[in-house]
């Protein structure tokens, strides 16, 4: 939620929070990208000789406040930070692999890719594999969550896309602390 939406009113118990749209109280989300408002370390030099570096930089998910409030009613699902800050990172795409699906993986591919992120993506989608699948398909998904881990987001390319296999991935994703966004959201984003 946008940040100007948050009000604050006395209580017995200090000034709670709420949102001015509608009203509702609203709750605090910690930043997934930093602790305590920044997210690495950078004394300007190439080879860091710091003897204790800790985080400089201000994370640029939260603009150093360490998270965000969240509006139950206002905010359909958990919001994350501004689909605009999603550059220059490592991102997986998961997703269903039905062959209808691909332009939608093409479209999101492309879109991260110009907002200059790297981009993890499926290798092949049903039916283009031309060999016994099923006698690859444990490597498969082994790399695919192997993507995962070393991304720092994951995109799903549509919630009409979830199927078992996709929903294990997000549980996973979240589970060791990645971010899960959804490509509706990230196609709506202009590019610069």
């Amino acid at each position: 939620m946008n940040q100007e939406n948050v009000g604050y009113h006395k209580t017995p118990f200090g000034e709670e929070p709420f949102c001015t749209v509608c009203g509702s109280d609203v709750y605090w989300v910690d930043c997934e990208n930093c602790e305590d408002g920044y997210s690495y370390h950078d004394c300007g030099e190439d080879t860091c000789c710091c003897l204790d570096p800790l985080p400089n930089v201000v994370c640029d998910w939260c603009d150093g406040e360490g998270g965000w409030y969240v509006c139950p009613h206002c905010d359909k699902k958990e919001t994350k930070p501004d689909m605009t800050r999603l550059k220059q990172k490592v991102i997986c795409l998961v997703g269903s692999t039905k062959p209808e699906w691909r332009q939608r993986y093409r479209e999101v591919l492309e879109k991260l890719t110009l907002m200059g992120n790297a981009v993890f993506t499926v290798v092949w989608f049903r039916g283009d594999f031309q060999g016994d699948f099923e006698a690859r398909r444990e490597l498969m998904e082994q790399v695919h969550y192997l993507k995962i881990r070393a991304s720092e987001v994951v995109v799903c390319i549509s919630k009409n896309a979830i199927g078992e296999h996709t929903e294990m991935e997000m549980a996973y994703a979240r589970s060791i602390g990645k971010p899960v966004y959804f490509a509706e959201d990230l196609l709506k984003v202009e590019v610069e």
